[in-house]
């Protein structure tokens, strides 16, 4: 089975006792599903970071030489943000992503609304998850000793 294949190959990478090698293959982590981030979350990264007041009047009065993307991304994120009761950034639709995913490097390619290509990396990093190396090759429960048996034997 592939999942067995998986741990051979990946014990076979590992140095230590048994216990040592099986407390590290269960430590291991990868990237998980894309997740839906809340409205509050993305207001407290922009507030925390002294990006959110300049965002704010960026969309209210946007300079004379500014992108029109970057106004549009701009007003949306900011009446989005400022609705009572706004759902989460759907994250998890690849759809919704990819647009703010846009809206984020409008934002970044001009200077003046004050979100950076860092920002747009930390924004798009609140979405992102982690799950425990076993579960990503197929496994259900940490691995033990019963799997180490039952893909060949490994100690």
């Amino acid at each position: 089975m592939a999942y067995y294949d998986a741990l051979v190959a990946r014990w076979a990478t590992l140095a230590g006792t048994t216990a040592q090698k099986l407390g590290a293959i269960n430590a291991l982590t990868v990237d998980g599903p894309i997740a839906d981030v809340s409205i509050s979350a993305v207001v407290a990264y922009l507030a925390l970071g002294g990006k959110l007041a300049g965002l704010q009047a960026y969309a209210q009065n946007p300079p004379n030489n500014a992108n029109a993307e970057a106004i549009i991304a701009a007003r949306e994120l900011v009446a989005l943000m400022s609705s009572p009761n706004a759902p989460s950034f759907r994250m998890s639709d690849p759809a919704v992503y990819a647009t703010v995913q846009d809206f984020l490097s409008a934002l970044a390619g001009d200077a003046a609304t004050g979100i950076t290509a860092d920002n747009q990396a930390a924004l798009l990093a609140l979405a992102a998850t982690t799950i425990p190396w076993w579960q990503a090759i197929g496994y259900t429960s940490p691995i033990s000793q019963g799997d180490l048996d039952a893909a060949g034997g490994l100690i």
